[in-house]
């Protein structure tokens, strides 16, 4: 006979259920990613910024005397916190999707193809958000209407596309719409009425940032007056990037941004 409140207790529990109570409590106290993130080594980011120093530093100097395997896990350290780029882009198609409904547009899913890059997020989280105001111009004053678009001879659907390249020690990053292009001669008069010196010769580029200077008669709750495009290019250029445009009317417009990642 086994004793009583001996191993026929153990037997007899309901581990199935303590072990569900338990973790319920675990859940509550520290969240459901605590459980989920099974085979993740945590640290710290000031640990993690450590880490990417030192070997960086290492690979610098000793790069020559290690071996393969070596050298692949210094480079993984030393990009640690890096984001990826398709990564980032590729949730932009959310943003897009809810603009498309507001504004009755229909867009297919965003394309992003090309070389993935990793960033710092340090340095280019700034851009990374920013990125948002192109992205929302393309829908709410690049993509037509679907109406308009099949007068236009345009399929229903718009395309906003992103192309990765790296070049170098850096990349570039081209953020394309098919839609009706940029009106040129509205920017110029709009920027002429705000106050700003336009010359004949002036590049697109500089003429979008222009504080003040949108193709948009009203500011909406989705786009305002051209102070965000100004947000963007300040980004860039806080990186030692640039921004070109190229646009031709009832053909869309192409944002190319410039990054070095020399240093």
């Amino acid at each position: 006979m086994e004793p009583a409140g001996g191993y026929v207790g153990i037997r007899n529990r309901d581990w199935e259920g303590l072990m569900k109570s338990d973790r319920d409590v675990v859940i509550r106290a520290l969240g459901e990613d605590f459980i989920s993130s099974r085979g993740v080594v945590m640290m710290d980011d000031a640990m993690a910024v450590k880490c990417e120093k030192f070997a960086s530093a290492f690979l610098k100097r000793a790069a020559a005397q290690m071996s393969d395997e070596e050298t692949e896990v210094l480079e993984y350290l030393s990009t640690i916190r890096a984001v990826s780029l398709k990564d980032i882009l590729a949730g932009y198609d959310s943003l897009i999707r809810q603009i498309a409904s507001r504004t009755d547009k229909e867009i297919l899913p965003l394309e992003v193809v090309g070389e993935d890059i990793k960033l710092d997020p340090d340095l280019f989280d700034s851009v990374l958000v920013r990125l948002g105001h192109i992205f929302r111009n393309a829908v709410d004053h690049g993509i037509e209407d679907p109406d308009t678009r099949i007068q236009s001879g345009k399929p229903e659907q718009g395309l906003i596309s992103c192309s990765i390249t790296a070049q170098g020690r850096g990349f570039d990053l081209i953020i394309k719409d098919d839609g009706a292009g940029i009106d040129v001669g509205s920017l110029e008069a709009r920027a002429r009425a705000r106050g700003h010196a336009i010359s004949a010769d002036i590049p697109l580029s500089k003429l979008i940032s222009l504080d003040g200077v949108s193709s948009r008669d009203t500011a909406s709750d989705i786009s305002g007056r051209g102070i965000g495009m100004a947000a963007v290019f300040e980004a860039v250029e806080k990186v030692g990037g640039q921004i070109d445009i190229e646009s031709e009317q009832g053909n869309g417009t192409a944002f190319r941004l410039q990054f070095s990642l020399a240093g």
